[in-house]
């Protein structure tokens, strides 16, 4: 199973009832994942069910800028691509990614059969990496498993209007603010707050326009948040491109 399948049912999987403390890191399932106990949630649906490619024209390659700030560290810029290619099977798309580079970078392996593009998921993996950092926590699964709570059962979801190629297209933003409520939240008190918001067009190449990560800063409304990131799309180009 290739890595895009893997965090796509971890984001998806039924969770188990939640500890004290996070549970040990699980290996990549043999087979297809299971159906979800409960229904897929709208949020869900657009962020991991739907076909994000549909409207990519292969080859291409998709543009996005990366930006890190926030007042606990320095401020730093990036970049990330999604290269589609035709696939093998006639009507299938293959996608290579970068996503940031140097000693940031995340190596990623080539997916065939694609239809989800997968910038979103690198994204949310970088950022739970962070957290896990921030925090001192033993593994991941556990920020992985709130936020795909907060997808199911507490998103936010409306219909908002963003500019594209100079004219406005409408799109839906999701808001989720996994940790407000954490039964575990005296471990990581600092960084309860934040939030994320992800808003995602089919009149974007590619469908996803933006994505945010924000700590606030619990001091004061006033104050510059702890961190932000935001991925954001800067445009598409045809043509074949080879993995950098």
């Amino acid at each position: 199973m290739h890595l895009l399948k893997w965090l796509v049912i971890s984001f998806l999987a039924a969770s188990p009832a939640l500890s004290a403390e996070p549970a040990p890191s699980a290996a990549p399932p043999p087979s297809a994942a299971p159906a979800p106990s409960s229904p897929i949630s709208e949020a869900e649906t657009v962020m991991f069910m739907a076909n994000h490619l549909a409207g990519v024209k292969a080859p291409a390659t998709l543009r996005y800028a990366f930006h890190h700030g926030g007042s606990m560290e320095a401020a730093f810029d990036d970049s990330a691509e999604v290269m589609v290619e035709q696939g093998k099977a006639k009507g299938t798309k293959t996608v290579n990614a970068r996503f940031l580079s140097g000693e940031r970078r995340l190596q990623l392996p080539e997916v065939e059969d694609a239809q989800q593009n997968p910038v979103l998921l690198y994204f949310l993996e970088r950022d739970i990496s962070e957290m896990k950092r921030l925090t001192g926590a033993k593994n991941q699964n556990y920020f992985r498993k709130q936020i795909r709570i907060a997808l199911a059962d507490a998103a936010e979801v409306k219909t908002v209007m963003v500019k594209l190629d100079g004219r406005e297209v409408p799109a839906k933003q999701i808001r989720i603010s996994p940790y407000l409520d954490d039964p575990n939240k005296e471990k990581f008190e600092k960084y309860t707050g934040k939030y994320y918001v992800f808003t995602i067009s089919e009149a974007v190449p590619g469908q996803i326009y933006r994505a945010e990560s924000v700590i606030p800063d619990k001091e004061g409304e006033n104050r510059p948040p702890l961190v932000e990131e935001v991925l954001s799309y800067t445009g598409s180009s045809s043509g074949s491109a080879k993995k950098k």
